[in-house]
């Protein structure tokens, strides 16, 4: 088994250096503007927005950010209602694909996700054929519905 480089950890408190590294990943992403330099600052809150990342060293390398929901998106009218844990962003950068740290950010987000007694987890996708088998191999299914992709936890597993 390789050796993944860096780690993985819960973010309980986003400094600055992170803050300002999540404005250079979506500056390469999506370019440079002030509405989502402001949906950044909005949205990286780890109080109402689980974040996890993988550093190796100081730079931030890939990460996750989610929402609990108390509804499914997938089915919101199911009763009972199905709790979701929903992936809002997924990155991982290019030099760092292959390596086993998107699965362990995946692996990290369904631990917390159980912790929240969440029943799926949900993210839209538009990747292409690697991406969507990544997906696949993480438990993922195409559910049809504008790429969202789905995974039912098990508690206990």
């Amino acid at each position: 088994m390789k050796e993944i480089p860096g780690k993985t950890k819960y973010v309980n408190v986003v400094t600055d250096p992170m803050r300002d590294q999540f404005y250079n990943i979506a500056y390469l992403n999506f370019g440079d503007s002030n509405q989502i330099r402001a949906h950044i600052k909005d949205q990286i809150n780890v109080d109402h927005h689980p974040l996890i990342i993988h550093q190796v060293e100081d730079l931030i390398v890939g990460f996750i950010k989610g929402q609990i929901y108390e509804f499914s998106i997938y089915n919101p009218s199911a009763m009972p209602p199905i709790k979701t844990a929903h992936i809002d962003w997924f990155y991982l950068h290019p030099d760092f694909q292959w390596m086993g740290i998107g699965t362990m950010l995946f692996q990290r987000f369904s631990e917390y996700a159980k912790l929240k007694q969440a029943q799926e987890i949900t993210l839209y996708s538009e990747s292409s054929e690697s991406g969507k088998s990544f997906y696949d191999k993480n438990g993922f299914k195409s559910v049809g519905y504008n790429e969202l992709m789905r995974k039912e936890l098990r508690m206990g597993k």
